[in-house]
């Protein structure tokens, strides 16, 4: 019943707020990159072959799982 309560009661974001949201994820995905490829020459192979495949994962589009 609480949870109900919650779900219906909460407050909506506003397009300010999706927005702020938005360009920070954009800017912590840049900082992470710019320092990704800061650390690439010292980098152990297998690793290197490991965080590509972890970004190759986090760039691809999300897919639906419930067809919404």
């Amino acid at each position: 019943m609480i949870g109900w309560y919650a779900m219906l009661n909460m407050e909506k974001v506003t397009e300010n707020q999706e927005q702020a949201r938005r360009e920070y994820e954009e800017k912590m995905r840049a900082e992470a990159r710019a320092a990704r490829e800061a650390s690439a020459d010292d980098e152990d192979p297998t690793l290197a072959a490991y965080n590509n495949h972890l970004a190759e994962l986090a760039h691809a589009p999300k897919k639906r799982i419930w067809g919404h």
